[in-house]
């Protein structure tokens, strides 16, 4: 999977679980972080939320949930 793919994922989930748009989501979930497999063997991704604290709590539980089902990325 690549990070487009889970950025679309995430947000498609947060609008239609949460409501809002994909604009305002887009922007509170930032931008994905891929690191080698070398040092990151089991996920090799990460994002930094920003938002509210109700805002950032939904997206980690979010991500605590994608992380076991995509824990690796492939670059763009």
């Amino acid at each position: 999977m690549k990070a487009d793919d889970l950025l679309d994922i995430m947000t498609a989930h947060l609008v239609r679980t949460y409501g809002g748009s994909r604009f305002v989501w887009r922007r509170r979930v930032g931008s994905v972080h891929i690191y080698g497999t070398d040092t990151h063997p089991h996920c090799n991704w990460t994002l930094t939320p920003t938002g509210t604290s109700a805002q950032v709590e939904v997206i980690e539980t979010l991500l605590d949930e994608l992380r076991l089902q995509h824990p690796m990325l492939t670059r763009d």
